[in-house]
């Protein structure tokens, strides 16, 4: 009778969702969440999503905040022990200054120094995670002189090992990332490529690309001839007896990589600057090749290198095609720029600027003197404490380190922490974002689940009086007068 009792069965209906919106609820409470998949809520879950994301790249940069807040720590330390060492020397300068102290006093103050100038190169060289701490060629002064050797004359077969194939390399740690190499080159008609590296990354070729593994920039000798593509970087004439040309190379991470080249006055024969004896594609040279060096690269070592098939020169200070001959010409110059290491803190591309940082170990000579410092006598004690204390014309190196570094490092820290914090009240609001989301909602699903228990009970008894009718309707039918019951 109850498949023909639409109450019934409206009742029954109503009680099976009852109970699946009771279970539902149930589940969503014990198992401390309201959304349990898209089909609950996808809004919410959507948002959620977004919201996890959001919190794992704040994280990611939260990471490289704390890793560079270690690195100024690392600094820090550096430098503190910089400054003790300065303390020192300054008091041994003092002492040899003593007229009263005997050249045996100051050979043995002038050692001490000597051994802490050591110790104060193995600060320099101190590395964080790979990535030198300080940069060495930074003082307070100018930046130093890189001593990069000139023996690049391979018109001299007594450096080409008999070979006809050659290619010369030569390395020096530069201390920084960035910076501009100028020197002059001679190769003549025939050609010769001219590179500069910084790391594995060729950032200058005027001439072919390099062929060989970047790992091994050379030298080699290679008995064989070696055809050059675009017969490389050529001037006039040969390469005894021409001008040479003036490269200029800047480069810097981050940024694309230029170049000037100044030819000799036989090599530009109208004056307009541009080389006759290489082809210009709209307005560029065809056989120049430069690479950017990529953005925080860390890599300070400085490759020149030449290959040549015939004759070709990168020039000492003061050398032509003919020899030495006083104010011909410049060497191999390096003049360092120290750009600044860049900390993304957000995914809108802000950033947080770490200088570089360096200080003097005393490998260089003196502008007052010409020669090396030292204690060893009374003129180069007073000469040092006044490169320390910042006498005479010197900017002062205990107070360059003291005023300059210190202060940045503490800035730089200050502004680090600043972000961490931030990113951190971010993740603490993107918690509480989370939990009004998906933590469940005590209340609101107790009272789902009272409204689907009391739902569920109506329609119990609904069901139950339904059945009750049923039984009343059936005995009214079959137990009256002349029923079939009572007649059988």
């Amino acid at each position: 009778m109850i498949l023909t009792d639409t109450t019934a069965l409206g009742a029954q209906l109503q009680y099976t969702k009852s109970q699946a919106n009771f279970n539902a609820a149930t589940r969503r409470i014990s198992s401390g969440t309201r959304i349990l998949g898209s089909q609950s809520d996808a809004g919410s879950l959507s948002q959620a999503q977004s919201i996890r994301s959001e919190k794992l790249l704040g994280q990611s940069y939260k990471t490289g905040l704390q890793n560079t807040l270690s690195f100024l720590h690392a600094q820090e330390e550096g430098i503190g022990k910089v400054v003790r060492i300065y303390d020192r020397i300054e008091e041994l300068s003092l002492r040899s200054m003593d007229p009263t102290a005997s050249n045996v006093d100051r050979e043995d103050y002038d050692n001490e120094y000597k051994a802490l100038a050591s110790k104060l190169q193995d600060l320099m060289e101190s590395k964080f995670q790979g990535r030198n701490l300080f940069s060495p060629t930074m003082t307070s002064g100018e930046a130093k002189e890189i001593p990069i050797q000139n023996a690049f004359d391979l018109s001299d077969s007594a450096n080409k090992n008999g070979a006809d194939h050659v290619v010369v390399a030569q390395s020096v740690d530069i201390g920084t990332n960035a910076g501009t190499i100028s020197f002059r080159v001679n190769s003549g008609t025939d050609g010769d490529s001219y590179r500069v590296w910084l790391g594995d990354v060729c950032v200058f070729s005027a001439g072919s690309e390099y062929r060989g593994a970047t790992t091994d920039l050379g030298p080699h000798f290679d008995p064989s001839n070696f055809d050059f593509e675009d017969q490389g970087w050529r001037t006039s004439g040969s390469a005894k007896n021409g001008d040479a040309d003036l490269i200029e190379v800047t480069f810097q991470p981050g940024m694309q990589t230029t170049f000037k080249i100044t030819p000799g006055n036989s090599n530009d024969s109208n004056g307009d600057g541009v080389s006759d004896f290489n082809n210009i594609v709209n307005g560029e040279y065809h056989n120049v090749y430069t690479n950017p060096v990529p953005p925080n690269f860390s890599s300070t070592r400085l490759t020149l290198q030449i290959e040549t098939d015939s004759i070709g020169i990168i020039y000492k200070k003061d050398h032509t095609a003919t020899g030495y001959s006083q104010g011909s010409g410049q060497g191999i110059e390096f003049t360092p720029i120290f750009p600044p290491l860049e900390v993304e803190t957000a995914s809108s591309g802000e950033t947080v600027k770490i200088s570089q940082k360096g200080f003097s170990y005393f490998d260089e000579k003196s502008d007052q003197t010409g020669d090396f410092y030292g204690l060893d006598t009374l003129a180069k004690a007073s000469d040092t404490l006044d490169y320390l204390r910042g006498n005479n014309q010197y900017y002062g190196e205990t107070k360059w380190v003291l005023e300059d570094h210190l202060s940045s490092i503490a800035i730089e820290q200050k502004r680090i922490e600043d972000e961490v914090e931030r990113i951190e009240q971010q993740e603490v609001q993107a918690e509480s974002t989370l939990s009004k989301i998906l933590d469940a909602d005590i209340a609101y699903e107790a009272a789902q689940m009272a409204k689907s228990e009391l739902k569920a009970n109506a329609a119990a008894s609904c069901i139950s009086k339904s059945i009750q009718i049923n039984d009343s309707l059936i005995s009214l039918t079959t137990n009256h007068h002349r029923g079939q019951i009572l007649k059988s």
